[in-house]
Parts: C-alpha cells; sequence; structure tokens
C-alpha cells in the first residue's frame, strides 16, 4: 500500500503546468495557480485588454494581498509556439475563490493593463499651453514607480504638429482613465496594447496611433446576510483594489497632500507663472479669461 505521504508528493508532482495550453507566471510561483481557462478581449481604445481567468491550486489559503495589483505573465500556446510563446502581461484587479472539491481549489483572476489602474485616481486640474500629446505623457508619467506599476508607451504619429497646443485644457472631477480616454478621442487617437519578453519576463506597453496611419490595494471580504435558519449555506468572497483615500487642498499644497511625485508638483506653479505673464488673447484672437485657482 502506497503511503499517504508518498501518494501526496505524486499527485503533487504532476500539478505542473508544463507542455499545458496557458502557462502562468504570478509571484506565487511557477505551479501555484494552474490556469483552467481564459476568457480574453482585446480592443482598440477601451481600456485595451482583459483577460478573465480560471485556474486551479492545491492551496485553499491563497492570500490575495500576494497577487491584487502585482503582475503576471501569461504565455498562450499557438501555432508559432515551437518558436515563441504568445504572451500577455498585466496586472491582477481582481481575484476571489469559487469553490473546491475537497482535493483542487478553482480560482478566478481578471487581469488588466496598467492602464486600468487610472480608473482609481480623480482629480480636477488645469493644463495651460499644452499639447494632448504633452498632457497624456504628463498624466503617465506621474505613474512611474507608483506600487509595482511600470507604464510604458509610445507614439506612433505621421505629423506631430498636427496636434498644436490648447490655451487650456481643463479636467475637472475625472478619472486619470476617463480625462485620458476623452482627449484621445478628441483628436481622433487610438491606442492598442502590444506583448514582448523582455529577457524572460513579459512587458506590456500601449503605442498610440493617429487617423493618418496604422494605488494601494485594500481587501475587501464578501458579507453574507443571516438566513432565517441562521446559517450561512455559501459564502464567496472576492477581493479588487479600491481607492485607498481621499484628500482634498488648495493650490499651495495640493502637490504635496495628494502625494504626487516631485516632477508633477514641479511643473505646476511654472505653468501658473507663466500662465500670468501670458497675453489674454489666445492665437485665435479670442479674450481667455484670468487664470483661475483650483
Amino acid at each position: 500500500m502506497v503511503p499517504p505521504t508518498e501518494l501526496a508528493n505524486l499527485l503533487r508532482s504532476a500539478f505542473t503546468q508544463a507542455d499545458r495550453l496557458l502557462r502562468l507566471e504570478t509571484p506565487l510561483g511557477p505551479n501555484a495557480l494552474l490556469p483552467e481557462r481564459l476568457d480574453a478581449a482585446e480592443h482598440l481604445d477601451e481600456g485595451g485588454f482583459r483577460l478573465e481567468l480560471t485556474a486551479l491550486s492545491d492551496d485553499a489559503d491563497l492570500d490575495p494581498a500576494r497577487l491584487l495589483g502585482q503582475p503576471v505573465r501569461l504565455d498562450l500556446l499557438t501555432q508559432l509556439s515551437r518558436s515563441t510563446l504568445r504572451p500577455f502581461h498585466g496586472h491582477v484587479t481582481r481575484f476571489e475563490q469559487l469553490g473546491a472539491n475537497g482535493g483542487l481549489v478553482r480560482y478566478r483572476l481578471v487581469v488588466e493593463p496598467w492602464l486600468a489602474f487610472l480608473r482609481h485616481r480623480r482629480d480636477s486640474f488645469l493644463f495651460q499651453d499644452m499639447s494632448v500629446i504633452e498632457v497624456i505623457d504628463s498624466l503617465f508619467g506621474d505613474y512611474n514607480g507608483q506600487g509595482r506599476l511600470t507604464p510604458a508607451w509610445r507614439w506612433s504619429l505621421h505629423d506631430t504638429s498636427v496636434y498644436t497646443r490648447r490655451s487650456v485644457i481643463t479636467q475637472y472631477e475625472e478619472s486619470d482613465f476617463d480625462f485620458a480616454s476623452r482627449l484621445l478621442a478628441e483628436e481622433g487617437l487610438f491606442y492598442f496594447f502590444e506583448h514582448e519578453v523582455v529577457q524572460g519576463r513579459g512587458a506590456g506597453r500601449a503605442p498610440h496611433g493617429d487617423r493618418r496611419c496604422q494605488r494601494r490595494v485594500r481587501r475587501q471580504r464578501a458579507g453574507c446576510h443571516p438566513l432565517r435558519s441562521r446559517r450561512c449555506h455559501r459564502q464567496r468572497r472576492r477581493d479588487r483594489p479600491l481607492a485607498g483615500r481621499t484628500a482634498l487642498a488648495d493650490q499651495r499644497r495640493v502637490g504635496r497632500q495628494l502625494g504626487l511625485p516631485r516632477q508633477r508638483q514641479a511643473q505646476r506653479p511654472a505653468r501658473r507663472a507663466a500662465a500670468r505673464r501670458r497675453s489674454a488673447v489666445d492665437a485665435a484672437g479670442h479674450r481667455l479669461p484670468r487664470p483661475v485657482r483650483v
């Protein structure tokens, strides 16, 4: 008779991603989660892509804090897999346990690009004498070094001179994602994500094309309302990142209290000083209102 410990080791040795259609690399280790099913959607605009992945594990107590917001890479076997795999690189934005059968536990993960985290910060800000390209670069640059986010993007524009500077671009009570999406739509710009493997690790970047050419993670427990029998028959836990704090500040303390990078804090006084020196008439001859404080 096979000893229980040896039988458990045999079952664990068969729990591997080798030669499977899907392979998932996470901070938990190579075989902590075994991909079972993938529902993937890729778009022009609309956030780029969204991967909903069902995975199996022999551990019923995986800590969501070790996955939420963390970068992961999913490799897909294709017709060209003898030479290369089809990678998807993103961050875990949702994690939940679906159930167990006594041996394996089934989890669901949602993986989205770094752009998805721009939905969690809302701001009110005036960008003066800047083009849409410059505003987007400044906005995305704010997220460099924020947690595990490593934003990467490039522009593929036929003629950058077409996108002229505007006297004022206003962001008012908008999330950074909605603000960026609105500006790109106004200029007829679109974007999509490219995935590539760099030194064994995944990387995803968002190239932007024009019409002329091609914050902190908080754990949340799922509650259960008492039934008439005073027993809970089923409970499901679901974790996703939410906004960690709300800050209000005046013009002089906005950068420091919101915890923005120094680069953006330094740019704000310079923009306001330039606005005060600028003539009250723009290039089209329209009289502009005096700069206001926000």
